[in-house]
């Protein structure tokens, strides 16, 4: 889902400083400049420098000053918040490529002289960090949480921009995505591939740049590439077209960073167009992950087309890059490099696990009875606050997913917190689920805490900031709303959702986890499978993830 840089441990160290600072604050204590450092063991340390704070800055920014981050508190005023003052957190000269950073915290004091968190922002971003900044806002908020202190502030949070967010004004303002994406780098052992997947997959399809650039940028944007099965034959005929016109070699073609990355980009496309049309879970890994993790060698340095490997449902493996190259530089035909898709096709759906849909027919059968038997038990309590309420679509259309629906696997991102313990009190809360029904728990729950880690934070990518506006506003709904392919290749979506404890066992959430019911008809309208409609299958998978069933 995120990115990660070794200058990133940096950001847990920030995290640790804004908690202090905040006890201070809710003690009503000045806040005095602090520079911060790391010490060898990994515990946070502290000085409070003299001075004003131009010359604290000055020292900060010096040539071979310590690795150190400053801490202040002061006056600002805000674009699009009302906050006129905030904690800043600046990074000096030795944090790598974290230096100029300046995060903001802003907040305002009421009447009653309470401190009133509002949204962290960027308050400054330098050029060469950009690509990273909305990987690092999450790993902040996460860093933050890990304290009393900090978790305090993140509740006290209250949205703070001067609109409501509204998901027809995003649709209708939808702009370019303010993004970079990393190139492939098949020399490191540690990263992790998947995530480098999802980003070149959501850069080819959202057309932002490239580091190092793309081979071929137009004729690839032309394709149309949607995620369906047929923009894999387009995909094909690019490369019947680019076939004749390469007039060099292999290692000559391999040589250019650009094409490169338009190889990385189609294999990670064609990948994941092939997941999803089968059903398949799929891994990336480059030769030295793929040893690391495996124990499966792969010499790129011998044999260039092993540099990256895809594996299917962590049974079936295969290196992408030799259909392509083979398919551009070998005697691969139009017709080969069809059925080798084909093929693929039919050993991902082969191989994969079962999954929840496969469970439906008997779920049907036990809720035609209960409508037949008890039908008030499928009906939700409607409470008087719907009523001219955006969710008042979510009651209307909640009924007829109990015949003819989809059953998949959610996972619960926010919920009101009344609802994570014993009570009387039904509430909404926010589900992210997998249109396809591939993903499970293990996919769905890593995912649904970085969503949940945006929040409150203002991301530059502007689908990450209405993801973040939404979740913090806490009063919005939002049905289907697709996730942006940057945090997963599946085709994930987030839904509103009411929660009725009827439906749960012991009648509140005991696990994020939950089987839900969804219908092609009336998309993004989910609910909770009621508990007496879960099969032996769902209540060991549900057993094995927290619930007492």
């Amino acid at each position: 889902m995120l990115l990660d840089h070794p200058d990133f441990p940096l950001i847990d160290l920030a995290g640790k400083a804004a908690a202090q600072a905040y006890q201070l604050i809710l003690a009503g204590k000045p806040v005095p400049f602090m520079l911060y450092h790391s010490d060898p063991f990994g515990q946070l340390r502290s000085t409070q420098p003299g001075g004003a704070l131009a010359g604290i800055r000055a020292q900060l920014h010096a040539a071979g000053a310590a690795s150190q981050l400053l801490l202040f508190e002061m006056n600002a005023r805000f674009e699009d918040c009302p906050a006129e003052r905030a904690l800043f957190i600046e990074f000096g000269a030795s944090c790598g490529l974290l230096h100029g950073l300046v995060l903001a915290l802003p907040y305002i004091t009421n009447r009653q002289r309470q401190c009133i968190p509002g949204m962290i922002q960027l308050q400054r971003c330098p050029a060469p960090l950009r690509h990273l900044a909305d990987d690092l806002l999450p790993r902040f908020t996460r860093a933050l949480r890990k304290s009393a202190e900090g978790s305090a502030w993140q509740q006290a949070r209250e949205y703070d921009r001067l609109a409501a967010p509204s998901l027809e004004a995003f649709e209708a303002t939808r702009r370019a995505v303010d993004a970079l994406c990393p190139a492939l780098r098949p020399d490191d052992p540690a990263g992790d591939s998947n995530v480098l997947a999802n980003r070149h997959v959501d850069a080819l399809v959202e057309r932002y740049p490239f580091e190092h650039g793309i081979a071929y940028r137009k004729a690839l944007y032309q394709l149309g590439l949607d995620l369906s099965a047929s923009s894999l034959l387009r995909i094909d005929n690019l490369l019947e077209q680019l076939k004749p016109r390469l007039a060099i070699s292999e290692a000559q073609f391999l040589a250019h960073p650009a094409n490169r990355n338009f190889l990385h980009v189609l294999a990670f496309y064609i990948g994941t167009v092939l997941a999803q049309e089968s059903g398949a879970r799929i891994d990336w890994y480059t030769a030295g992950q793929l040893q690391r993790a495996h124990a499966i060698a792969a010499d790129a340095q011998a044999d260039p087309r092993k540099a990256l490997a895809a594996l299917l449902n962590k049974r079936e493996l295969y290196f992408p890059l030799q259909l392509l190259l083979e398919r551009l530089f070998g005697a691969c035909s139009s017709a080969d490099f069809r059925a080798e898709l084909m093929e693929l096709g039919r050993m991902a759906a082969g191989s994969r696990a079962p999954r929840l849909l496969d469970d439906m027919e008997h779920v049907q059968r036990r809720i035609d009875l209960a409508r037949s038997t008890d039908p008030d038990y499928l009906v939700p309590e409607r409470p008087s606050w719907v009523d001219g309420d955006s969710f008042e679509l979510w009651f209307q259309n909640v009924g007829a997913l109990f015949l003819g629906g989809r059953l998949v696997w959610g996972q619960v991102t926010q919920a009101n917190s009344l609802m994570w313990r014993e009570g009387s009190a039904n509430c909404p809360g926010e589900v992210l689920y997998d249109l396809r029904g591939i993903s499970g728990s293990e996919e769905l729950g890593p995912i649904a805490t970085t969503i949940f880690d945006y929040k409150g934070t203002r991301p530059l990518d502007h689908r990450l900031a209405f993801l973040s506006d939404h979740l913090m506003h806490e009063r919005t709904s939002t049905f289907g709303l697709p996730l942006p392919l940057r945090l997963s290749g599946a085709d994930l979506r987030l839904a509103s959702i009411f929660f009725d404890r009827k439906h749960l066992p012991g009648g509140y959430l005991q696990s994020g986890l939950v089987p839900l019911l969804i219908h092609d008809d009336y998309p993004g309208i989910v609910t909770v499978l009621p508990e007496r409609f879960w099969t032996v299958e769902v209540q060991a998978h549900a057993r094995r993830n927290g619930w007492p069933v």
